[in-house]
């Protein structure tokens, strides 16, 4: 298993249980999340130089260069690619709070 399939998985566990969790998504409904197709081309429109270097190069940032490390306001987080989303502020892990 390759780290976009992990991540790809990751991503559709996260986003089915925040949307469980939510009141969102109920056992009658169905969530249907259709596959993107783009180009290469199309990809680097969509998205900044280092965004397509992680998302579809398998790419890694550099360690504790995300502005987002420091990010403390409340609000879920969403996928840079599909804009689904994964993770609440809730769920951040705050390394502060961990010592």
């Amino acid at each position: 298993m390759n780290r976009r399939r992990f991540l790809i998985g990751l991503s559709a566990i996260s986003a089915t249980s925040l949307l469980c969790s939510s009141g969102l998504w109920a056992a009658d409904k169905t969530l249907k999340i259709e596959k993107i197709i783009m180009s290469d081309a199309e990809w680097r429109e969509r998205l900044s130089e280092e965004q397509f270097h992680v998302l579809r190069e398998e790419g890694t940032e550099r360690p504790r260069s995300s502005p987002l490390n420091d990010e403390k306001r409340q609000g879920d987080f969403i996928c840079a690619g599909c804009e689904l989303p994964l993770f609440t502020s809730e769920m951040k892990y705050d390394r502060q709070k961990a010592r």
